[in-house]
Order: structure tokens, then C-alpha cells, then sequence
């Protein structure tokens, strides 16, 4: 006879409930909702295909995550040095000597109007980046939920078919 673990469950049960979750995840998501949280634990710790469904599914929104924001920042980068070209010219016209007090003043307007202008592109840029992020944490908590659903919804179809008979 096998020896039964802290958690209700003897080893062969436990082994019966990994093998079921190998061949047939929609048996054992309803299986598993008979056992104790504990053993519900131990066995989403010790399947890999959870992890690997899991590690899957976060590894492709982290990779998605780094090109946006890496082609964001490559973009960003453009822009930036577009405004600092900008600003060159504007400053080399300021070094011209035949210019009147109003356009030196104008032309310092101008490079004033620059650096609002690339302050407010940087501001949008950060906004644009925690938006990204917080959709990327909801993603993730996405695939946690996906997870758990798949493991209540088993619990729910057993709870129907109970209240059916």
C-alpha cells in the first residue's frame, strides 16, 4: 500500500492526477478540483506543462514588450536629434551679425519653442511606455488567470453536472 502524503493524497493518486494532466488537461482540471489546495499546488508545481504554458506565454509578452520599446526608442532617438539639428541651425543664425535686436530675439523664441516641443515628445514617450507596461502586467495576470479559470472551470462543469442528476 502507498504511503500518503501531508495532503490527502497517497503517491500513486498523486502520479494517477500528473499522468491525467499529460494526456487529457480537461479531465484533469476537473480531477483536481477534489483535492486539497495544497495538493493542487504541489501538483501545478511539479507539471511542466504548466510551467512551461506559463513561462510560454510571459516569455512572449516580455519579448514583445523589449521590441516596442526598443523600436520606440529608436524612433524616439530620431526625433531627438531632429530637434537638436533644429536648434543648431536656429543657433548658428543667431551668430550672424547683420541681425536686427527683433529677429535675435524672434530666432530665440523659436529655439525656446523647441526644447516645449521636445520636452512635451519626451513626456508622450513616457506616458506611451507605462501604458505598455501596465498592458504587459495585465497580460501576465492574464495568463495566471487563464491558468486558474482552466482549473475552476473544471470545478464548475463537475458542480453542474452534480446539480443536473
Amino acid at each position: 500500500m502507498s504511503e500518503v502524503d501531508s495532503d490527502g493524497l497517497s503517491e500513486r493518486e498523486f502520479g494517477s492526477l500528473k499522468k491525467l494532466a499529460r494526456k487529457n488537461f480537461a479531465k484533469f482540471a476537473v480531477a483536481i478540483q477534489h483535492v486539497s489546495t495544497e495538493a493542487q499546488l504541489k501538483l501545478i508545481e511539479q507539471l511542466p506543462e504548466f510551467r512551461k504554458l506559463a513561462m510560454g506565454a510571459v516569455e512572449s509578452i516580455s519579448s514583445a514588450f523589449e521590441a516596442t520599446l526598443d523600436a520606440d526608442e529608436r524612433s524616439e532617438a530620431h526625433v531627438h536629434e531632429g530637434y537638436r539639428e533644429w536648434r543648431r541651425a536656429l543657433i548658428s543664425l543667431l551668430e550672424q551679425q547683420d541681425l536686427s535686436l527683433d529677429e535675435k530675439l524672434r530666432i530665440a523664441s523659436l529655439i525656446g519653442e523647441t526644447v516645449k516641443e521636445q520636452a512635451q515628445f519626451d513626456s508622450r514617450g513616457k506616458a506611451f511606455k507605462k501604458e505598455v507596461l501596465a498592458k504587459v502586467g495585465l497580460s501576465v495576470l492574464g495568463v495566471v488567470g487563464v491558468i486558474a479559470l482552466a482549473l475552476t472551470g473544471g470545478k464548475l462543469m463537475v458542480d453542474d453536472e452534480t446539480d443536473d442528476a
